[in-house]
């Protein structure tokens, strides 16, 4: 009895163990945890956050397929039966990549994750919550897309930034393909040229107006290039004028020089050769024509008039002076009558002696700039411009302060709580009458306005409004483009006229005192 017994336990061991699934190699790789492999880890530098989810499993999915642990989230990695030899196994290699999740996802969120019961639940979840919402997402980098442009950026970085957004579109809506294995006709390399295409074409549209020669090269060949050689046909260029700007300023730097050090020894053997022993000419005096200051070896009535002397007399008539220094400079002298046009050094000196005392010459140059200080910070610039009535708004990137002269601009004003002036050039100064708030246009008002009735234009302070709102200012060659850096909508556009960015004011509200 007793070897039958034997004999039916080992006989159901054998049956248990066949029915058990046989675990592959690669399932052996993934259930090996390297002794640097901790509960600690972080598997993306960048915490999930609720809005970055694409880039963020994106880096999820390449950090566990370096690990061997990517079937553990896909579901190629199942839970083995309870009770066989790779249960306890794999259960500790997952509760090992659930814990990897939760440090790559912020703590805002993460303790909405903390009751799942398996790495591949936590994943199902995330993607459930995060990742179903392709519309807007879609929608977003497709808006992006359209609106891409190079501006200040260099090369390098606008072209990373535009593969970003097509790299991000195509994980949000990949392109479809042809999967039956079938299909001769090509179809899916005629789409994936024509993707690469319009990315090209887009590349190209950003790209800044000094590259338009390049774009049209590019543009004239057939069959066009890809992307990543047109970005090398551009990229060799841009070297190329750097390479060329670098040179310029070495050449400038060493005429410079060379020119300081010629001025330098010239004007040392001026003196060297001028250098003469000190006599005291007081004391002498001529026997011949009876006079002083000279003895009668040197008289002129006497033995004539030297050379070098009419040469000295010649340059005192002429007012000649040793010639300025001047590196890569052309300077043309205009002269009226016997008056001789001053130097740019002697202009300079000039300007900063008036300005040290608080005043400026009332007979400026053409389209010189005034400025004002309000409490004594730089108010605005304003050229000499009578055609622009009060009605208008002048955008200054350089006041620190909102002026207005209408105060039927005004939705509410107060006076200052205490006097308030602004500072002009020639000295005077304007009084300050209120302080309130102008409605631009349906979406801008403007804080903190100064009005002064005796000033001549409105000012509208960039750097002001940068402050206050999330604005930014788009300059061009014939425009400006007030736009919202939250929803890129355009709320203001300026023209350019007489070399400023002016606006028509559009509000018609009426002023209330306060």
């Amino acid at each position: 009895m007793t070897d039958m017994a034997t004999t039916e336990r080992t006989s159901r061991q054998t049956d248990d163990e066949i029915n058990q699934p046989e675990i592959t190699q690669l399932q052996k790789d993934a259930l090996y945890i390297h002794p640097s492999e901790h509960s600690s880890l972080v598997l993306s530098s960048s915490p999930l956050d609720g809005t970055n989810f694409l880039t963020w499993s994106r880096a999820i999915y390449v950090s566990l397929g370096t690990k061997m642990k990517l079937g553990f989230i896909d579901g190629t990695f199942p839970r083995p039966p309870i009770g066989s030899a790779t249960f306890e196994q794999w259960r500790r290699v997952d509760l090992m990549v659930t814990s990897w999740i939760w440090n790559s996802i912020s703590k805002e969120i993460v303790e909405a994750f903390m009751y799942v019961a398996s790495s591949r639940e936590l994943w199902l979840e995330l993607q459930g919550r995060y990742g179903r919402s392709n519309g807007p997402m879609v929608y977003q980098i497709q808006r992006e897309i359209s609106l891409v442009s190079q501006r200040d950026l260099s090369l390098t970085a606008y072209v990373t930034k535009v593969k970003k957004l097509w790299n991000e579109l195509a994980c949000l809506a990949p392109t479809p393909k042809c999967t039956c294995g079938r299909c001769t006709c090509g179809i899916n390399k005629a789409i994936t040229d024509r993707n690469e295409s319009s990315q090209l074409i887009q590349f190209l549209m950003g790209l800044h107006d000094s590259f338009d020669s390049e774009r049209s090269q590019i543009l004239m060949q057939d069959p066009l290039p890809d992307l990543e050689r047109a970005f090398s046909m551009v990229f060799a260029v841009e070297k190329q004028r750097a390479v060329h700007v670098d040179m310029a300023e070495s050449s400038s730097h060493m005429a410079c020089q060379l020119a300081f050090k010629e001025n330098r020894k010239e004007g040392a053997d001026k003196i060297i050769h001028k250098k003469k022993p000190y006599v005291d000419k007081k004391n002498l005096f001529c026997t011949h024509c009876r006079k002083t200051g000279h003895a009668q070896d040197t008289c002129f009535q006497l033995h004539g008039v030297p050379e070098w002397f009419k040469s000295l007399s010649h340059k005192k008539r002429r007012g000649d002076t040793s010639r300025p220094f001047a590196a890569n400079i052309d300077e043309k002298s205009v002269t009226t009558g016997t008056t001789t046009t001053p130097t740019m050094a002697e202009l300079m000196t000039n300007l900063i002696n008036l300005m040290q005392k608080g005043n400026l010459p009332s007979d400026p140059i053409t389209n010189y700039a005034n400025y004002a200080h309000y409490d004594e910070e730089f108010a605005g610039k304003v050229s000499n411009l009578t055609k622009i009535d009060l009605s208008c708004w002048i955008i200054d990137s350089g006041a620190t302060n909102h002026i207005c002269a209408n105060i039927t601009f005004f939705k509410s004003y107060s006076k200052p709580l205490h006097p308030q002036f602004i500072h002009l050039p020639d000295g005077s100064k304007k009084a300050v009458l209120y302080t309130g708030n102008v409605q631009l246009n349906d979406t801008i008002t403007l804080d903190h306005v100064l009005f002064i009735p005796d000033f001549s234009v409105n000012l509208l302070s960039v750097s002001q409004l940068s402050k206050s709102r999330p604005y930014q200012f788009l300059f061009s060659q014939h425009d400006c483009v007030l736009q919202d850096l939250v929803t890129k909508a355009s709320l203001l556009v300026g023209t350019l006229f007489k070399k400023l960015y002016v606006f028509k004011h559009c509000s018609t509200s009426s002023p209330s005192v306060l």
